[in-house]
């Protein structure tokens, strides 16, 4: 959680209105090329959220998924069911027909079995090559947690499938579903959405970088680390700011740079921290593409770790073709027209 992506809201109306732009902007503008679209929702105070302004959006819900980040092991006629409370104060104002809901099977006997059953529905909603959520709409609780992952709870450090499960609980039903954190940090597109006095002592050591033990805290180290894993051995920075042809570059653009695309929104951390620490960058080639972003401090990274002056230039079709020659022409094509 960056303080460069933080909005605040006077109010749970004004909150809602908020909420409501962003969705539109991610599904109508960001992800309308897409066939199926997927959200996850958490409980709490999000679903009134959710219900006092989703159903007067105009929305392709023929097109969408929703699932759930966690879930209680309850049946879904439960206070406790996140379904159950979606289904009677949201569900039912939307034109939703079944398949639009991916949820948990709670008549199953374990919860271990239901967590399985949840991994099947979930990878079934994937095409061959989208591996990754949409949207992930997240809530926090007064001791930190966010889905069913808790403060130094075991299930933090699950990152093997989508899923995972908890049956010791430190806030109750104890027997819960949830996404794994690496699941979550490999979403598109992740907002987390916190309401409540009671929550602000911890925002503010979340920000201040004094507590790592919040799995809130630790979904930027995760988008840190998946880059610096993707890319060790790359030996410029490039950032694309969200769109293809707007790009930053060393002058002269070296013909055999390679572009690396990389669709992540929470990158404010990566840019304080190359700024902060440049030293540690040198010799490294990083790819940020995020909306984010403050574009004024491309020009400061580039000329702190490459000592080379860099300008602002668009990148045309031929060049971007060249620079991603690893993908396939009509893996190109669908880039190239998915920007214009």
């Amino acid at each position: 959680m960056s303080s460069s992506n933080i909005h605040v809201a006077n109010d749970n109306d004004a909150l809602a209105e908020m909420l409501g732009y962003r969705l539109e902007e991610l599904i109508l503008l960001k992800l309308n090329k897409k066939q199926i679209i997927t959200i996850g929702l958490s409980g709490g105070s999000l679903i009134d959220l959710l219900a006092s302004m989703l159903p007067r959006l105009q929305l392709p819900w023929a097109r969408l998924r929703f699932f759930f980040v966690d879930e209680r092991f309850v049946p879904f006629t439960s206070n406790d069911s996140t379904y159950g409370n979606y289904q009677s104060k949201l569900f039912r104002q939307l034109p939703l027909i079944e398949k639009n809901i991916i949820k948990i099977d709670p008549t199953l006997t374990t919860v271990e079995e239901c967590t399985k059953d949840y991994q099947n529905k979930l990878q079934e909603v994937f095409d061959n090559e989208d591996k990754s959520f949409d949207i992930v709409l997240l809530g926090m609780g007064p001791d930190g947690h966010t889905a069913s992952l808790f403060p130094n709870h075991p299930a933090v450090n699950i990152n093997e499938g989508l899923v995972t499960f908890v049956k010791d609980s430190p806030k109750p039903p104890a027997e819960r579903v949830t996404l794994t954190l690496n699941t979550i940090n490999q979403a598109k597109y992740k907002m987390v959405v916190i309401t409540g006095e009671s929550k602000s002592a911890i925002i503010k050591e979340i920000l201040q970088e004094k507590n790592k033990t919040y799995p809130i805290a630790q979904i930027n180290d995760l988008v840190r680390d998946y880059i610096k894993e993707k890319y060790p051995n790359l030996k410029r920075i490039y950032v694309e700011s969200g769109y293809y042809d707007r790009l930053v570059f060393s002058t002269p653009l070296h013909p055999t740079a390679k572009l690396h695309v990389v669709d992540i929104d929470s990158i404010g951390p990566i840019v304080r921290e190359i700024l902060a620490n440049h030293d540690k960058f040198v010799g490294q080639d990083i790819c940020i593409c995020g909306e984010e972003i403050n574009f004024e401090d491309v020009p400061k990274i580039f000329t702190r770790v490459t000592d080379i002056p860099a300008l602002e230039g668009r990148l045309t079709n031929e060049k971007f073709r060249v620079a991603q020659t690893c993908l396939s022409t009509s893996t190109q094509d669908d880039l190239i027209n998915m920007y214009k």
